[in-house]
């Protein structure tokens, strides 16, 4: 069943600082749980019926896990974007979370440091995957990959990794991103920019190969696909190199959101279309 789908950046501070990273922007000041309850709950009454919980880096909010806690109060699925460095608060919220999300880069520390990852999150996400194998989630579980011109030859590498290993926990969706130009990628494209073939076929390759657990995203499929909520509560999309704002949640009504949902009929099917993986 299809349930609208709103990113909820509840912070723009992060403890990594990749290159083609276009999520909240920084300085924002983080609303009060208070705040973020008073939005929320005018979202579910607008239809939305999942939030994903992003940033920044989300766990570097202290009531974190009391925001997802408030979310599954009010009857959201809850999805967890993170980078896995906090994973050691996993025991905090993993009882309230319908899917996790974390990034994986390249098959190697080398690769993921030269996608400008950092040099912890190939360990890290390999023992959050390790500890998944051992001790199975009751929730699902995504690998994010974002494809670059730097890591796309090591892209079936990262799939051997995820699906052959012995040791750990196959993804329940492995989503293959088409880098964007966007954000911080806007001043990097010219080290990270694939062709729209290029994309196309490796993501096929992938396919072919690891099944349809492999789900890819192309930049055309992401533009006007996504609702975001930044840390100040202000509602916003993205396309092409910007983040068109849409309103003030803080101060719109349910039925002004209701109705501005309706008028952004393009975003809500593309959004309905990209997020089918997390109905499987």
């Amino acid at each position: 069943m299809f349930k609208l789908t709103i990113d909820l950046r509840v912070t723009s501070a992060c403890d990594m600082c990749c290159n083609f990273c276009h999520g909240a922007p920084k300085g924002l000041e983080d609303s009060s749980i208070e705040i973020i309850e008073v939005v929320i709950k005018k979202l579910k009454e607008a239809g939305v019926g999942r939030i994903v919980i992003s940033g920044g880096e989300p766990l570097m909010r202290q009531d974190t896990p009391e925001i997802i806690l408030l979310a599954k109060s009010i009857g959201f699925d809850v999805y967890l974007s993170t980078n896995g460095y906090r994973f050691d608060r996993y025991h905090e919220f993993s009882h309230l979370i319908d899917w996790i999300g974390i990034p994986l880069d390249g098959s190697t520390t080398t690769v993921n440091l030269e996608m400008s990852r950092g040099v912890r999150l190939f360990t890290s996400t390999s023992s959050i995957l390790s500890f998944f194998h051992t001790n199975k989630p009751a929730h699902g579980v995504k690998v994010g990959t974002v494809v670059s011109a730097i890591n796309i030859a090591d892209i079936l590498n990262i799939g051997n990794l995820l699906f052959e290993s012995s040791r750990l926990y196959p993804p329940d969706v492995w989503r293959l991103y088409d880098f964007v130009p966007r954000g911080k990628g806007f001043t990097s494209q010219h080290s990270h920019s694939v062709t729209p073939q290029q994309f196309t076929e490796v993501s096929q390759a992938a396919i072919a190969r690891f099944g349809e657990r492999v789900s890819p995203l192309s930049n055309e499929d992401h533009d006007n696909s996504y609702y975001f909520v930044n840390p100040d509560m202000s509602l916003v999309t993205a396309c092409g190199n910007t983040f068109p704002y849409l309103c003030d949640l803080k101060t719109v009504s349910v039925k002004e959101l209701s109705r501005l949902f309706e008028t952004t009929k393009i975003t809500k099917k593309k959004s309905r279309r990209n997020r089918q993986w997390i109905n499987r």
